[in-house]
C-alpha cells in the first residue's frame, strides 16, 4: 500500500498522482481501521481488572519521506489518537502504549540494501 500511495512514475521519472480512491482506502485500513477495532474492543477491556491497548505507529509518521503523503499521514494520525487517548484514560485500568518499529529491509521503501534498516 506505500508504494501505491506514491504514485507510478512516468516516462519522464516523474510520479503520476495516485486515484483519489487509493488515498482514502489508505485511510479507512491505516487510521479508521484501528479506531473502530479499540472503540469495539474498549467494552471489553474496561471489563478487566488491568489491560494493555497498544497501536503500531511508524518512523513514517515522525520524518515523513514525500512519496507516501497519505500513508505517512495516517502513521502521524494514529500517534495522535494514541496519544490523545492515553491521557483520556489515565485514570482507568487501560495502559495505552505505541509500538514504533524500527526500519525494515523492504522493497516497499527501497531499503532492501541499507544498513540502518534492519533485515
Amino acid at each position: 500500500m506505500a508504494s501505491r500511495a506514491a504514485g507510478t512514475p512516468d516516462a519522464a521519472g516523474r510520479r503520476a498522482r495516485p486515484p483519489r480512491a487509493v488515498a482514502e482506502r489508505t485511510i479507512a485500513v491505516n487510521l479508521l481501521g484501528p479506531i473502530r477495532l479499540i472503540n469495539a474492543f474498549l467494552p471489553g477491556l474496561f471489563a478487566q481488572p488491568t489491560a494493555t491497548l497498544m497501536t503500531v505507529g511508524y518512523g513514517l509518521g515522525y520524518v515523513p519521506p514525500p512519496a507516501t503523503p497519505t500513508y505517512n499521514a495516517t502513521k502521524a494520525a494514529i500517534r495522535s489518537f494514541t496519544e490523545s487517548l492515553r491521557v483520556q484514560l489515565t485514570m482507568s485500568n487501560l495502559q495505552v502504549i505505541e509500538l514504533v518499529p524500527s526500519a525494515t529491509r523492504t522493497s516497499l521503501t527501497g531499503q532492501q540494501i541499507t544498513e540502518v534498516a534492519r533485515p
